[in-house]
């Protein structure tokens, strides 16, 4: 169950990142004529280097370029937060449970 409830709380999280950086870049981006016009339009790029290059491998649909990029994304900002909930939880649980004693000492 618990499984459960950590894939999508990781889901979750990583639409929630991924929507934050959209609105990063509809509120501060900027395009100049020759690429990004400031350092937070450079930072989202780098960050969505994975998606775009998913993109360019599509036909030449431009429609679906941006959903893509958006969509994959999403799902790495995800795993990212499947594996730092997963961790948290591990080390969580190691702490608080109580430490097995020794029957018979």
């Amino acid at each position: 169950m618990t499984l459960k409830r950590t894939f999508w709380l990781a889901v979750i999280a990583g639409a929630v990142v991924e929507a934050v950086c959209c609105g990063l870049f509809a509120a501060f981006g900027r395009l100049g004529p020759c690429g990004s016009g400031n350092d937070i339009t450079e930072i989202l790029f780098v960050l969505h280097i994975p998606g775009i290059t998913v993109a360019e491998a599509l036909p030449d649909s431009t429609w679906m370029h941006l959903p893509v990029v958006v969509v994959v994304a999403a799902a790495l900002w995800s795993i990212v937060a499947f594996v730092i909930i997963t961790t948290i939880r591990s080390l969580y649980d190691r702490f608080t449970k109580p430490v097995a004693s020794i029957e018979g000492k």
